[in-house]
């Protein structure tokens, strides 16, 4: 990679924070990991638990961070709960297939 393409990386991934601070700071927003186990998974020392697709994340008090409150595979029901509207809603990483 070039010194200019270097440049241009690292000026994208400060506005992609910017953004990102932006849109969630201070509000509760839904993380869709775009997966959706057809198995239990097993956690270790514990019994196998079913892992979410959808995660709900909360603001801490006086920082600017923010907290998983509950994770779920049924997005509408956390929407509804912690009042987040279609905009609070952020797919992560890849897509997800047309089966999920």
């Amino acid at each position: 990679m070039t010194d200019a393409q270097d440049q241009d990386h690292g000026q994208r991934a400060e506005d992609a924070q910017l953004e990102w601070t932006q849109l969630t700071k201070g509000r509760p927003f839904i993380a869709d990991l775009g997966y959706k186990p057809d198995v239990l998974t097993p956690i270790a020392s514990g019994p196998p638990m079913e892992l979410g697709r959808f995660a709900a994340f909360l603001p801490l008090p006086s920082q600017d961070r923010h907290q998983i409150v509950e994770v779920s595979q049924d997005v509408e029901y956390l929407k509804q709960k912690y009042g987040v509207s279609d905009d609070g809603v952020f797919r992560v990483g890849a897509p997800a297939t047309e089966e999920s």
